[in-house]
């Protein structure tokens, strides 16, 4: 079942990127990184749903926005990481 949710996330994660993924395990890892003017992102996604999402200020190097999920199934992508997407968008000088 795991491998799904990786096709799932690295076919949602297309529409912002070129999503990478990492060496195939037991619990195997996607992500895609995301870069504004003022910020650094990376959404990180593994098979057993565990997600890490995380943006960080480029000048202060101060957490601008740290989100963890246990089992975040694919259909719940969107809603889950709206706040992420806020963040990012709202660092955009």
């Amino acid at each position: 079942m795991g491998h799904i949710f990786i096709e799932e996330f690295l076919s949602w994660a297309r529409k912002y990127g070129d999503p990478q993924v990492g060496e195939p395990t037991d619990n195997q890892a996607a992500r895609i990184d995301f870069e504004t003017d003022s910020a650094i992102a990376r959404i990180t996604y593994w098979s057993s749903g565990h997600c890490d999402a995380e943006i960080i200020d480029f000048d202060t190097e101060s957490m601008l926005y740290q989100g963890h999920w246990d089992k975040l199934l694919p259909e719940r992508f969107d809603e889950e990481l709206l706040g992420f997407f806020d963040v990012l968008n709202n660092s955009r000088r």
